[in-house]
């Protein structure tokens, strides 16, 4: 897996939270608690800002003013939590490096690395069960750690999620579905049209969940695939959440590896068990 992209989400993600808390605690400024107890065991509540050594009085009626003292606190102390995070996933992120089969086989000395090259095939076919699409066979240039040779680095990080999660699949597994065809007569007709869904993930119980990723949405050809595939699959009982998941790069090519973490886990990994 990539670790270093994952650590590089999270900071991104955890900054952004600590942006949105800093501008809350400018709103709601922490302040000093204090609680006074007599001897008769009764509790009084005074606060005092932080600059100050006045204290001040805070009647036991006016809860709003407690909760506005203890709210600013909570948000101290958040923000103490996320700036302590972010410092050590970036000490973790320089120590960190990638241990996937592309990043690993760059890192070898250059004689390896062609004998690597003129094996690879062969090792692939032996450590794997390879695509069975036939299409655009030269598209499938991204290598993982397994062995598997996939057409993009996303469906990479998402092959690699699965193996981390011990989850059985295949990846562009042949899937015959049927079609309904009209003739020019009006009248219509049942072919069956075979398909390769980018992952197919097997369940203890027999059934299977498929998952297909997009990447190229900006492309409208790809598009009027994307949708062709759609109506197919719904046509034969194919449809999210059921038995479908769908994922795809944002606009830019963004890929939201946390949200391709969370759909194992919330999604799949319950079917597991």
């Amino acid at each position: 897996m990539r670790i270093r992209e994952f650590i590089e989400d999270e900071i991104a993600l955890e900054k952004k939270l600590l942006e949105d808390v800093e501008k809350k605690c400018h709103k709601h400024p922490c302040k000093v608690l204090i609680i006074s107890r007599r001897k008769t065991g009764k509790e009084k509540y005074y606060y005092r800002e932080r600059s100050e050594k006045k204290k001040r009085y805070i009647k036991m009626s006016d809860k709003g003013v407690l909760q506005e003292i203890t709210y600013g606190r909570f948000l101290e102390e958040q923000r103490a939590v996320l700036s302590g995070n972010i410092r050590i996933l970036e000490a973790a992120k320089d120590k960190i490096r990638n241990y996937d089969t592309e990043t690993i086989s760059k890192n070898l000395p250059k004689t390896y690395q062609k004998a690597r090259e003129y094996i690879n095939g062969k090792l692939s076919e032996e450590g794997c069960i390879q695509s069975e699409n036939g299409k655009n066979p030269e598209g499938l240039n991204v290598i993982c750690s397994n062995g598997l040779r996939v057409r993009s680095k996303n469906e990479m990080v998402i092959c690699e999620m699965l193996l981390f999660y011990g989850i059985t699949f295949r990846y562009e597994m042949a899937l015959v579905l049927s079609k309904i065809e009209m003739r020019d007569d009006g009248t219509a007709f049942m072919i069956n049209k075979t398909v390769y869904p980018d992952f197919t993930i097997f369940l203890p119980d027999g059934s299977v969940i498929y998952w297909e990723h997009f990447g190229m949405l900006d492309r409208e050809n790809y598009r009027e695939d994307f949708t062709g595939k759609m109506l197919l699959y719904y046509d034969n009982d194919i449809f999210p959440p059921k038995n479908l998941i769908i994922t795809m790069d944002g606009p830019g090519k963004g890929f939201d590896n946390q949200g391709i973490k969370r759909i194992i886990e919330e999604r799949i990994l319950p079917l597991m068990q």
